[in-house]
């Protein structure tokens, strides 16, 4: 071999496991030999990306791309780059000269199936991942996401199949394991989730999106103290703040002084404030800072709470913790019910006067669509139409509480309504009257919200 065969295999070795300043040494050595070497640069762009310097990984894959007007791979480098900066224009733009250069080029076609996949536009990214597997079949990243994208369209079967089909390859990707536990759990085989989501934690530990589902079977099932473990690692957490708890808190806090910090939604807030009566109990001095909208309620369901301001003001306090890692860290072996709290006597009535003007009792509230999307979010939905053609034939009044409810959407349920009373009351609607409305309804239905933890506040119970 010669020296200079011998420096790129040592680089490479370099890159491979992991040492990825080496290898930018070594390569930074090779191109001040070798300038002219498109190869060399990207070479060293992916050593530089690696190393997580992308301001110098972006200039070298922009010299190969230069030196070489027929090599695809440093323009796909420069995409993924701009994706991960959030420059999506630019990044599809670069993807599309990689595809000019190189037509069949499946990781192109997978990367802008994610790109597209982030923007929202699932039916390019479906058409890409797609395109992906048309040139590279059994392309198991292409598969994994794909299933993904289709459990949204609820065929879990075809689902089940493509994670099979590409895990019989790839047996041990941890990946895979935990999409077919998302998709045995939403065909309700919890059993055989739970052991997927474990499969995928024996074979990656680091991979937090496996342990936050196993999370939500274990719950289900009521192993909260297990369930209450595994959600620390839920996407929504904010671990810059809040560290990942690992020890838990001692059975007697006396002298200590403690601030809870909301997370979340305001349903979320609501359900885990249930968990803190316990903590006082063990002593501890508790103020909490969540969103300011549920103060008022929070007040009167939590007297012995201290004031936020007056305990920082009083010396900076021992622990500050975020209020949904409160289960895990009181080893919570069960739910306790939710706090309670009464409406106020004011809203009471107005609600009451409202409700009559818009039809005859019972009552029934319904909504059918809360969450976001996104990373860290979850969205729960179930189709108006259909909801409302089953609760069309309950007696009195249905009353719509949906949020960002808009003029077309109440037509359709209107329509499907034929002819029942649909009032509304939801949009801009302030905490308090919502706790009053839940407090007047008869029936309550509809997919887990504010509302849900609202109805059980005032001691009555809902369905989801």
């Amino acid at each position: 071999m010669t020296r200079t065969s011998d420096t790129l295999l040592e680089a490479k070795r370099a890159f491979d496991a992991g040492d990825h300043d080496v290898a930018v040494r070594l390569f930074e050595q090779m191109v001040k030999v070798q300038p002219e070497s498109a190869e060399l640069w990207h070479n060293l762009g992916q050593a530089y990306q690696g190393a997580s310097n992308l301001v110098r990984a972006a200039d070298a894959f922009d010299k190969a791309a230069a030196l070489d007007p027929t090599f695809a791979l440093p323009l796909n480098g420069l995409g993924m780059l701009s994706r991960l900066a959030g420059n999506w224009l630019l990044a599809e733009e670069y993807y599309r000269q990689a595809l000019d250069r190189q037509p069949i080029f499946p990781e192109v076609y997978f990367n802008l199936g994610v790109l597209y996949q982030e923007k929202g536009n699932h039916e390019s990214a479906r058409w890409h991942y797609e395109n992906a597997l048309r040139h590279r079949p059994g392309y198991v990243k292409a598969q994994n996401n794909l299933a993904v994208l289709l459990m949204e369209d609820r065929d879990y079967d075809a689902v089940e199949a493509m994670l099979r089909d590409a895990l019989v390859r790839e047996p041990n990707s941890a990946e895979l394991l935990t999409s077919l536990g998302s998709c045995l759990r939403n065909k309700g085989r919890l059993a055989e989730a739970k052991e997927a989501y474990l499969a995928a934690i024996a074979v990656s530990k680091k991979l937090y999106e496996a342990r936050w589902n196993l999370a939500l079977v274990q719950l289900a099932t009521g192993a909260y103290e297990e369930g209450w473990s595994h959600y620390r690692y839920r996407p929504s957490a904010n671990r810059s703040r809040h560290i990942l708890p690992e020890a838990t808190l001692p059975s007697s806090l006396f002298g200590h002084r403690i601030v809870l910090e909301g997370e979340q939604g305001l349903g979320d807030e609501l359900f885990f404030l249930r968990f803190v009566p316990a903590l006082i109990a063990r002593g501890a001095v508790v103020s909490y800072v969540g969103d300011d909208r549920l103060s008022g309620i929070i007040a009167r369901a939590l007297p012995r709470l201290n004031d936020a301001v007056s305990l920082s003001s009083s010396g900076r306090p021992d622990l500050g913790i975020s209020v949904a890692d409160l289960p895990y860290l009181l080893t919570s072996s069960e739910v306790p019910e939710s706090l309670r709290v009464m409406p106020l006597e004011s809203h009471l009535a107005s609600v009451q006067q409202r409700l009559r003007s818009i039809g005859p009792p019972p009552y029934t509230g319904f909504t059918y669509r809360a969450g976001l999307q996104g990373e860290g979010a979850l969205l729960k939905e179930v189709p108006a139409a259909e909801m409302v053609r089953l609760l069309r034939e309950l007696p009195g009044t249905l009353i719509n509480l949906q949020r960002g409810l808009n003029i077309e959407e109440q037509h359709d349920l209107e329509i499907n309504s034929h002819g029942r009373v649909l009032g509304v009351i939801g949009d801009n609607t302030e905490l308090e009257t919502m706790l009053a409305v839940m407090a007047c309804l008869d029936e309550y239905i509809g997919v887990s919200n504010t509302n849900m933890h609202l109805r059980a506040a005032v001691g009555n119970q809902a369905a989801s």
